[in-house]
Formats: C-alpha cells, structure tokens, sequence
C-alpha cells in the first residue's frame, strides 16, 4: 500500500488541532507546544496526566490544548507550560519551545501569569563564555555548578552538531524527506543522553518509552513531511543563544531533570529569575522529560503552577 505525503499548510494545521477538554469549570487552560524532534508524542503523553482528575486535587487541573506550530508535525513548536488568565491558556516548552516561553516571559503579554520551563535560560555569560574558550572557571563554584559546566562543555564538545547543521545549513538535511531510516537516525541522535535511553529501549529493557512510541513520533515526520520545515527555526532565529539569561520578568518555575543538557543549579535559576516561584531538582528524566516521564512531568506541572491559582 501506498501512502500518501501530507505538505504543511496552514489551514490543514488549524483543521488539526486537538483538544483535551478538562470537564471541570475550575480546571485552567494549559497551552502545549513542543518541537522536533518529539512534538506530539511528548504532549500526548502529558495531556493523558494532566487532565486526570481526583476530588482532592480539583482546583489543580488543567484543559490542555496541542497547538501545531506552523511547519512542524501535528504537535510542533517546544514545550514548557505557562498558566494565564481568562482562555490565554498555560505554555510548556523545552529547547526551542523553552525559546519561545522564555521570550513570552520577557513579553510578558496581558494575562500571562507565569511560565514553567524544564529547559531554563540560565548560565551566566562568564560561565557559558569559560566553557567555550576553555578558560579557567570561577574557583567557588558549587558542585551543582561545577557538574552543571561539565554537562555544559560536554555538549559543546559532542552533541551541538545537529544545531550547527540546522542553523547553517537547514536545506541540505532534505534527504531526510527521501528516506525512512535517515529521518530515524537523525531524529533518534539527538543528544548523547537521549540516545543512550533509546538504544536502551530497543535492547528491551524497560525505560518511560517504548519502540512504538519512537516509530510513531518517526512516522508522523515522514506523513506529514515535516522533517525540513521543523529544522528551519534554528536557521531563522540565529540571534538567539541556547543558555543565556533574558530577564524574564513574569514569575518562573523550574524543573530541573538530571539528563537535561544541563541540570540548572538552583543559584543559576534565582539569578536569572529573579521572580522564581518555584524549584525542583527532579530524580529522573531527560531532554524529552514530557515524553519520556509523563506522569512525573505532570506532576512537576501541578507543583509549579499550585501557588498561581
């Protein structure tokens, strides 16, 4: 059988939208948006957690809603959420989704209350500076901050190249829409730690994903033809950095997983932020945290977002 690509457009995006409709009248909207590598696959997943319900945790719940961002797959954009007044939703981003939360925050349009990133900007100029010169960093670092610059020139030193492909040179990845398994491999390579706990599930053992989880978010790609669009914003939005502080001024909650690029020290996070509400070194989960651990992503959103109702 043959199946037929889907091109991006607009319309067919506004068509697509789903919405996970929270029953209860005191439940706030939650505003989901993730990017590639694994879009919709990570707000499906919270979306199945968020939205359940206890009596005891009522005035806690969410109405989430997956938007699709204009080139990506069904579910693109980044993720972190971001509670608002009124039907202004909540945001959640990570990578390129943390970008545009992070941005929102520093916006701060009418309505927004606050946002929630497992993705923070928050490495000091002079750090992210020493990390990549190689120049010798400050002597009192703590240990969170000495692991955190250790997680941080690892990644400059490994597993920046997929960035530096997609800023400089997005159209040349347009193999990725001729071939199956090298829209998997690249989507799969990721950051060292995310494909160490892919390769894990695919040798059988237990993990927060499963190999259908992985072939369904591939497959979405390859239908939808989204692979090339979805790289274009590293291109367009140069100007950005990956780490460095925006002087967001609505409050902030941070989430900070263990296998992230790296783990934000909670010094780092008050000094970027100064309005932090809330701060949580979290046991377990990476760069895909939404996806690979939803229930206890979830639960981070709970907890970040309780002192804003």
């Amino acid at each position: 059988m043959t199946l037929q690509h889907a091109p991006f457009s607009l319309d067919r995006m506004e068509r697509a939208v789903e919405k996970v409709r929270e029953r209860l009248e005191l439940a706030t909207p939650i505003l989901n948006a993730a990017q590639i590598p694994y879009a919709v696959a990570g707000g499906n997943a919270v979306a199945r957690w968020v939205t359940t319900v206890d009596e005891a945790a009522v005035r806690n719940t969410r109405d989430v809603d997956p938007k699709r961002t204009p080139g990506y797959q069904p579910g693109g954009g980044v993720g972190h959420f971001c509670p608002a007044r009124g039907r202004a939703g909540r945001r959640r981003k990570a990578d390129w989704g943390g970008m545009v939360v992070d941005v929102m925050g520093t916006q701060a349009p009418s309505g927004l209350l606050g946002i929630h990133v497992t993705w923070p900007f928050t490495v000091p100029p002079e750090i992210d500076k020493a990390v990549q010169s190689g120049s010798p960093l400050p002597p009192d670092l703590s240990a969170d901050e000495q692991r955190a610059c250790e997680q941080l020139a690892f990644f400059y030193q490994h597993d920046l190249g997929y960035a530096q492909e997609m800023s400089h040179r997005p159209q040349t990845i347009y193999a990725l829409e001729d071939s199956p398994v090298g829209l998997a491999a690249w989507l799969i390579d990721h950051d060292t730690r995310s494909y160490e706990l892919i390769a894990r599930v695919f040798a059988g053992q237990t993990e927060g994903l499963t190999r259908d989880d992985l072939l369904d978010n591939i497959t979405l790609y390859w239908l939808t033809e989204t692979a090339v669009s979805s790289a274009r914003i590293y291109w367009e939005n140069k100007k950005y950095t990956f780490f460095a502080p925006k002087n967001v001024a609505v409050p902030v909650a941070v989430s900070a997983f263990p296998d992230e690029v790296l783990q934000t020290p909670r010094s780092w996070a008050e000094r970027a932020y100064p309005n932090l509400i809330y701060y949580n070194k979290v046991e377990k989960g990476g760069h895909f945290a939404a996806w690979e651990q939803p229930q206890l992503f979830s639960e981070e959103v709970r907890a970040a977002f309780r002192s804003l109702r």
